[in-house]
């Protein structure tokens, strides 16, 4: 059941971490404060880039992926779960 794209999310998921670690470290060492204020900017920065991402997409597809992020697709056909 494990399938080349469950290798790519996982890996995906991988470079934030490691962004976010290398833009934490300072001096030869990480600091909690510093990490998790390095975490926040980066989230707002994929946030930022998400929010742009949904401006440039068609009203119609806009609205699937909205009901996809919200975390539920319960209620839909299949027609609905691809964009």
């Amino acid at each position: 059941m494990f399938g080349i794209h469950h290798a790519f999310h996982c890996f995906s998921g991988f470079i934030p971490c490691r962004l976010i670690y290398a833009l934490s470290w300072k001096k030869g060492q990480v600091t909690p404060a510093r990490l998790l204020l390095v975490g926040i900017g980066i989230n707002a920065a994929f946030g930022a880039g998400l929010v742009i991402f949904q401006m440039k997409m068609e009203p119609n597809n806009f609205m699937k992926a909205l009901i996809w992020l919200s975390g539920t697709i319960w209620g839909t056909n299949r027609e609905k779960h691809f964009i």
